[in-house]
């Protein structure tokens, strides 16, 4: 790629590695297709099904939620799931002649920024118009912008997975397989459908839907919010106390927090993907 003549430095690869990311997303229309269809179609299915429980309880809206996020973390990552992995030839090529590997992983993660963001405002946009969102955030007169970040970090978090993915296996095939594992793992570990003790409870600190969730919780009030027992016996006398969680603390904090693990997840993996891809020198073809 740069044999024979004056090597570019990192921002100089990284800008023109970004704009060929670019160009390859254009002219193949169907992945301009499949990057909008997908968050469309899923976006609908949610509302449909979930639109009635949105914040008329607190299981309801937990489980609206947890669909949420988990739908993120699932279409972020099939975005690059073989976005590496399926041209490692070439990558292997360029890089041994010249290509900075730091600047290619880069260019992929800092383009599949730029999906995920269209993904998310597809997502909020349709969520907006057709879900009660609270207007009051905790750091924002609306919530609307607290949960375009968190969706985003989810969504982006799940990208740069597959980004990490792609680049540590050889075979499309391979990374199709594992994916699929990666996504469970999330909605066992996320803390929602299981109480997590001992191992698993810390196994969950490493995933990206348990932070997505306590985000999404925080924002949405959760612990503000009545339990179905509650509703179903509120003229009765009778009382049912609810144990507020502290993973959904609805303060700007506990918020940031959230989000700063995930900023943290996201620039790990993009480093790790860098580290494991240079393995590819040693590739037998």
């Amino acid at each position: 790629m740069y044999k024979n003549r004056r090597k570019p430095g990192f921002i100089e690869q990284l800008g023109t590695l970004f704009c060929r990311d670019v160009e390859l997303f254009v002219v193949e229309k169907s992945k301009i297709f499949i990057t909008l269809f997908f968050p469309i179609v899923i976006a609908v299915l949610i509302v449909y099904v979930t639109h009635s429980i949105f914040f008329d309880t607190y299981e309801g809206t937990k489980s609206s939620l947890f669909t949420i996020v988990s739908a993120s973390i699932y279409i972020g990552m099939f975005n690059a799931l073989t976005a590496i992995c399926q041209e490692r030839r070439i990558v292997k090529h360029e890089y041994l002649t010249g290509m900075n590997l730091w600047s290619y992983v880069f260019a992929q993660v800092l383009w599949q920024g730029v999906v995920c963001i269209v993904q998310t405002v597809v997502f909020m946009t349709y969520y907006w118009h057709h879900i009660d969102f609270p207007t009051k955030g905790i750091y924002f007169i609306s919530t609307l912008p607290e949960y375009f970040i968190s969706l985003f970090l989810v969504m982006y978090a799940a990208d740069v997975t597959g980004i990490f993915i792609s680049c540590l296996v050889k075979k499309n095939e391979t990374a199709n397989l594992l994916a699929p594992l990666v996504v469970i793992c999330q909605l066992i570990f996320s803390g929602v459908l299981f109480e997590l003790k001992g191992f698993s409870k810390k196994m969950a600190n490493v995933m990206i839907s348990k932070w997505g969730m306590e985000a999404m919780g925080s924002i949405a009030r959760l612990n503000g919010l009545t339990l179905k027992i509650q509703k179903k016996y509120k003229n009765t006398g009778m009382s049912f106390p609810h144990k507020a969680e502290n993973a959904y603390t609805a303060k700007a904090a506990h918020l940031f927090f959230d989000w700063r693990i995930l900023l943290i997840y996201i620039l790990i993996l993009a480093v790790a993907s860098v580290l494991v891809l240079f393995r590819v020198k040693k590739d037998q073809r």
